[in-house]
C-alpha cells in the first residue's frame, strides 16, 4: 500500500479531477490527504471534497493551501488567470461555489505536508499536479523536509520545446509560481518530472467520455459534468489565442492522470535520467535539460497513450 499526498489546483482544467478519480480507484493507494493551491484554494478544496464524498475515500482530509504564489509569473497577461470562473460548476451549488477566500497566503497545506511526512510509516510520496507553491512553502518552513519525503512526482515543465506548437508560456504549473518551482526543483528531492510535451499525447475522445456518462459510477458522473462545464471556456480560450491543434472540442487531455500513473510505477510511461535546471527565457520559466551534467531527476520522455487511456477508463468507470 503506497501512501500518497496529492497537491492540486483542481477545478479549472478537469485533468486534476481525472487524476483524483484514478487515485480513488486504485486499491493499493493510501491517499493520506489532498491539498489545494492557486487562484482560490478553498473553492478548489470544495471541488475535491465533492468527489471524495461520493467515493469510499470520503474520510480523506482535504486542506486548502495558498491561493497566491510565492512569486507571480512575470509573463505579461499570464493567460491561465483568464480561464478562471467556471470552477465547481456542475458539482457544487451556486452557494457552495461562493466559499470565501479570506486568507490567500494560508500555510495550512504546507503544514499538513510537513505533518503527513512526519506521520508516514514510509517516506511519503507526494504528487503535485498544479503550481508547486504549497510544497515550496513547506521546504522554506522546514528545509529538512527533503530528507523525509519519498518520490515527488510533478506534472509540469516543458523539456522538449520543439514538440509543442504553443508558446512556452502556456506551460502553466511551473510558470504560475516560478519561485516555488526553483525551490522545489533545486531542493535535491527525488523528483520525477512529467512534462507538457508528453501529457499532450494522452487524452480521452468522445467515445471515452460517452462511456463515462453511460457506464460510470457516481465519481465518473461528476467528472462528466466537469468536462461539460469546461468545454466552452476552453474553446473560447483556444480561439482567442489561436491555439491551432488544441482539439479542445474533441479531446480531454490526461495531463495529471499520467503523472499519477508515473508516480505509481505504471508501465505505460518511459522515464529517463536527466539534469534539469530552472532557467528563464525572457519572462518565461523553462525546464532545460543539460545532458553534460550529472542527472538530478527523472523525466517522463514518452507514454503509450492508448494503453494508458484504456487502463484509466477501466479503473475510473467503476467509481
Amino acid at each position: 500500500m503506497t501512501q500518497v499526498l496529492l497537491d492540486t489546483d483542481i477545478g479549472t482544467d478537469v485533468d486534476d479531477a481525472l487524476a483524483l478519480a484514478l487515485l480513488i480507484a486504485e486499491p493499493d493507494v493510501d491517499l493520506v490527504g489532498v491539498t489545494t493551491v492557486h487562484g482560490h484554494a478553498p473553492l478548489r478544496a470544495a471541488i475535491a471534497r465533492s468527489l471524495l464524498d461520493v467515493s469510499d475515500k470520503r474520510r480523506v482530509p482535504v486542506v486548502a493551501g495558498r491561493s497566491t504564489p510565492l512569486r507571480r509569473s512575470s509573463v505579461e497577461g499570464f493567460h491561465w488567470n483568464e480561464m478562471w470562473g467556471h470552477e465547481g460548476a456542475g458539482v457544487l451549488s451556486d452557494a457552495e461555489r461562493q466559499v470565501p477566500d479570506d486568507d490567500p497566503t494560508r500555510e495550512d497545506a504546507a503544514r499538513f505536508i510537513l505533518d503527513a511526512a512526519g506521520r508516514a510509516r514510509d517516506p511519503l510520496a507526494v504528487l503535485t499536479v498544479g503550481p508547486v507553491t504549497n510544497l515550496g512553502l513547506a521546504l522554506q518552513m522546514e528545509p529538512g523536509l527533503a530528507d523525509a519525503l519519498g518520490r515527488v512526482t510533478i506534472m509540469g515543465g516543458l523539456v522538449e520545446r520543439h514538440m509543442v506548437a504553443w508558446p512556452a508560456s502556456f506551460e502553466t504549473n511551473l510558470n504560475s509560481d516560478p519561485l516555488a518551482a526553483a525551490i522545489v526543483l533545486g531542493s535535491g528531492l527525488d523528483i520525477t518530472l512529467v512534462p507538457l510535451e508528453v501529457t499532450l499525447q494522452v487524452y480521452l475522445d468522445r467515445a471515452d467520455r460517452d462511456r463515462l456518462a453511460t457506464d460510470g459510477g457516481p465519481v465518473s458522473q461528476r467528472l462528466v459534468r466537469l468536462i461539460t462545464e469546461m468545454r466552452e471556456p476552453f474553446l473560447a480560450f483556444a480561439a482567442k489565442y489561436g491555439l491551432d491543434g488544441s482539439h479542445f472540442d474533441e479531446r480531454t487531455y490526461l495531463h495529471d492522470p499520467l503523472a499519477v500513473h508515473a508516480a505509481l510505477g505504471g508501465t505505460h510511461t518511459t522515464l529517463r535520467d536527466a539534469s534539469i535546471a530552472v532557467e528563464f527565457e525572457g519572462q518565461i520559466l523553462r525546464t532545460i535539460d543539460h545532458p553534460e551534467r550529472r542527472p538530478n531527476m527523472r523525466v517522463c520522455s514518452a507514454a503509450d497513450g492508448p494503453a494508458f487511456v484504456a487502463e484509466w477508463m477501466d479503473a475510473v468507470v467503476a467509481v
